[in-house]
């Protein structure tokens, strides 16, 4: 935050960015994709290593991008995961 300019926030700020941010990410989780077709679709993924419950794991950040009708790119789907054998929750396997 300090990079934003930001120096303090107090627990009650971060909290109510936090619920700001948690609304949008939701709204983008769950809008239609129903706008048109999408000429390519392609994944990725981004492995990092994170502190969860007090040990150091790897987890996956996935991404889904599609090339509209346009031919502008969108974020179709973003997880995060930290099991490779299974999909993340939505997401649909590969033995479909």
């Amino acid at each position: 935050m300090e990079q934003l300019g930001i120096r303090q926030l107090s627990k009650s700020q971060v909290s109510e960015m936090a619920a700001h941010l948690d609304a949008q990410v939701e709204a983008f989780r769950n809008r239609p994709l129903d706008s048109g077709h999408y000429t390519f679709v392609w994944t990725d993924a981004l492995t990092m290593k994170v502190r969860e419950h007090g040990r150091t794991v790897n987890v996956h950040a996935l991404i889904a991008v599609g090339v509209n009708a346009d031919g502008q790119r969108e974020v179709l789907g973003v997880d995060v995961a930290s099991d490779e054998d299974g999909a993340p929750d939505g997401w649909p396997s590969c033995d479909r």
